[in-house]
């Protein structure tokens, strides 16, 4: 509608422009229709070079667009080679790494896996240039097999740096999980062991875990009341600083605590919370 509008107002102006020249002088007619022809001849022009350039707009346009969904369906077509290869092997899509390290057999064809696992990867980011999305759903996949990876010499069998980048990172937060996982282990080993010392300590000496305990022994001994209530502090404040984020462990030697507390009459019982009983370290947590 507005290409028709301007047209007709094109033409209007030229027959408007035509008349004017027809009724003018005679002998200026020529030159005056002669400036009217180059006058729209630059328009013409004008229009030539705006219409070849929205064309050329268009084309480029079309061609990205094409480009875009050739790109979706040669990266959807890899992937899909994957995911095939991942049902016809699911034994190495989720690998056992114990069963398959076991196996020299299944351990070479779980090492075909990973390479034709790569190709396919491979395939993918070369038509998909610094695509996040891909390199996240990618990285998901390789996450997986970082066991191996992280073993293998994948930076020297010529794959793009983009997805050795990729394997690197994985195989890099895998390794600090593992190791987190250890640490955490390890601490709950600790305070396993601390607390089964603590238990055979309380175990041993029966009559040092009561309330008021030098009122229900006869032949009550300070000294050795005193060294039963170091060493049940020293390992109770040993299990606080390993348990600082650990409410249920806390809560638990906050309890032994009280109870250690009790053991003593109340006119010593503020005694406990002294030095010559605990460290100041664990005075802090242990009374906190």
């Amino acid at each position: 509608m507005i290409k028709l509008f301007i047209l007709i107002s094109y033409l209007t102006l030229n027959g408007y422009l035509s008349y004017l020249i027809c009724t003018g002088k005679p002998d200026q007619l020529w030159s005056n229709f002669s400036g009217l022809a180059t006058v729209n001849v630059a328009v013409l022009t004008a229009f030539i070079v705006a219409f070849g350039m929205h064309q050329l707009n268009a084309t480029r346009e079309q061609l990205e667009e094409t480009k875009k969904v050739n790109i979706r369906s040669l990266s959807h077509d890899s992937y899909s080679k994957y995911l095939q290869l991942a049902l016809e092997h699911p034994n190495f899509a989720f690998p056992a790494p114990d069963a398959i390290r076991g196996d020299a057999m299944v351990f070479a064809k779980y090492r075909w896996f990973i390479a034709n696992m790569l190709f396919y990867f491979e395939e993918v980011l070369v038509v998909n240039d610094s695509d996040k999305n891909w390199s996240d759903a990618l990285g998901k996949q390789i996450r997986i097999h970082s066991w191996y990876l992280s073993e293998s010499s994948y930076k020297s069998q010529s794959w793009s740096k983009e997805l050795v980048d990729i394997i690197s990172n994985e195989v890099t937060r895998s390794s600090f999980r593992k190791k987190r996982n250890m640490t955490e282990q390890s601490r709950k080993d600790a305070i396993n062991v601390l607390y089964e010392r603590y238990l055979e300590l309380v175990f041993n000496e029966p009559h040092y875990y009561q309330v008021d305990v030098q009122l229900q022994i006869p032949d009550y001994d300070r000294a050795k009341h005193t060294l039963f209530l170091k060493r049940s502090f020293f390992l109770l404040g040993q299990i606080a600083e390993l348990s600082v984020n650990d409410q249920d462990w806390l809560n638990l030697v906050k309890l032994e605590t009280g109870i250690l507390q009790s053991t003593y009459d109340e006119f010593d019982r503020n005694r406990i919370v002294g030095t010559r009983l605990m460290t100041k370290h664990h005075q802090r947590l242990l009374q906190s």
